[in-house]
């Protein structure tokens, strides 16, 4: 009973602390899915663009695909150039990023065309680090998105057949798109907020349950020593019974335990042996 007091502060304590864990645990858990949500969402819109682009590009490269030898790099090249050089939409930076290598590969992984965006400042980098498609990703007939980390910074690698009018592949475009430090910092900030909604959540389930908790603790103590009551209720009548039993008999008793004594110095035994004899008669 005089532990009582300090059996509460520590079911408190004990309490608090795993309740707060948890809702770290829960915060970590919930602001990392949203990152890695957020990321996957700027690759899907990337791997939209270049969908898109790829199906204008089989319109404006329709007679060099269809070609029976296969496509020419030459022509594939000035098609390239003349897409970038008159139709800016392609180059314009977007708000996630902006488009910095796009390479086009026949499918024995032959480069057919190149362009770079020169302003990029580690667009070599990227140019040595992003590997050739192989020849499962050159003739899928599926956009295939990645994601690489080149010179510090964040890229979307989207690789997406080239077909002729049959629908039979013929070649490849590889596009990569550099993801802005102002689209991380958004998706580090969704996710920052999620954890921070995760952590109120948490605290305002707490501060609303925290008493009910407490409550059901007071009362399972409260019936805990009610029980314990009852017992020492039974054994003070267990005790009475036994007391009242000996009362009758104690003529018999107090016989029982002298020829126990006698019979023990008669063996010789130890006065603790004989001490607990005497206890048992």
């Amino acid at each position: 009973m005089d532990n009582l007091p300090l059996s509460r502060k520590y079911l408190h304590r004990a309490l608090a602390i795993r309740l707060a864990i948890a809702g770290v645990l829960i915060a970590i858990a919930l602001g990392v899915t949203v990152l890695m949500v957020e990321r996957q969402r700027v690759g899907e819109a990337v791997a939209e663009r270049v969908v898109q682009g790829a199906l204008t590009f089989n319109i404006l490269a329709s007679e060099v695909l269809e070609s029976p030898s296969g496509p020419d790099p030459v022509s594939m090249q000035r098609i390239v150039d003349s897409i970038f050089e008159k139709r800016m939409e392609y180059r314009r930076a977007f708000k996630s990023g902006s488009f910095v290598l796009l390479r086009i590969f026949d499918l024995g992984v032959r480069e057919l065309a190149l362009w770079r965006d020169e302003s990029y400042e580690v667009v070599d980098s990227v140019d040595r680090n992003v590997k050739v498609p192989g020849i499962q990703a050159l003739t899928s007939r599926e956009p295939l998105l990645s994601t690489q980390r080149i010179s510090g910074k964040s890229h979307v690698v989207v690789v997406v057949p080239l077909m002729k009018s049959s629908g039979q592949p013929v070649a490849s475009l590889q596009a990569v798109f550099a993801v802005s430090s102002q689209a991380l910092a958004m998706a580090g900030g969704r996710a920052i907020k999620a954890m921070a909604y995760a952590m109120g959540t948490v605290l305002l389930t707490t501060v609303l349950l925290y008493p009910v908790i407490i409550l059901l603790m007071r009362r399972v103590t409260a019936l805990t020593f009610d029980l314990l009551d009852s017992h020492i209720d039974t054994l003070k009548i267990l005790g009475s019974a036994i007391a009242k039993r000996d009362s009758d008999t104690d003529i018999h008793n107090y016989r029982v335990t002298i020829t126990s004594v006698k019979i023990a110095e008669a063996m010789e035994l130890d006065p603790e042996s004989i001490r607990a004899l005497i206890k048992g008669a």
